[in-house]
């Protein structure tokens, strides 16, 4: 009987922890997420977000993949040694505890590479962000014609 008991309270500890971390506030908040729209004989678009994290501890974004693409990379617009602006991959992607980080055009941005099918404005893309403490948060961005 002793046994019975105890299985059944670690039974409801397991179902508590597991409510607990369902209720649990994400602490990494996606906003304005957005893709731009492309031509059907492009093989490359832009993606653009916010990230803010609420949480009491600095989280990195370590990678983007979508279901809609071959593969997704952050990129970063920078000057070189000769003054000139260039684009070049980044990664990860520091986000302060309880700061924000803008995906802009100019800044570091996504580039969505292979399109599965034709990315038409109004649509929405998946995205999976992935954070090292955060985990995988999936996000829809809204297709746009050029902001």
């Amino acid at each position: 009987m002793q046994l019975a008991y105890r299985t059944f309270c670690f039974k409801v500890f397991l179902l508590c922890v597991v409510l607990i971390s369902c209720g649990a506030e994400h602490p990494i908040l996606i906003e304005d997420a957005w893709v731009r729209k492309i031509m059907p004989s492009q093989s490359v678009t832009a993606g653009y977000l916010t990230l803010s994290n609420a949480g009491p501890i600095d989280d990195k974004l370590l990678s983007v993949s979508s279901p809609a693409f071959e593969a997704v990379e952050m990129h970063e617009m920078a000057i070189d040694e000769k003054s000139v602006m260039r684009m070049r991959k980044s990664g990860p992607l520091l986000i302060s505890a309880h700061g924000t980080l803008e995906l802009r055009s100019g800044g570091y941005h996504l580039m969505l590479i292979g399109p599965h099918y034709e990315i038409t404005a109004g649509n929405d893309i998946p995205l999976t962000l992935t954070f090292e403490h955060a985990g995988d948060v999936t996000v829809a961005a809204r297709v746009r014609e050029q902001k």
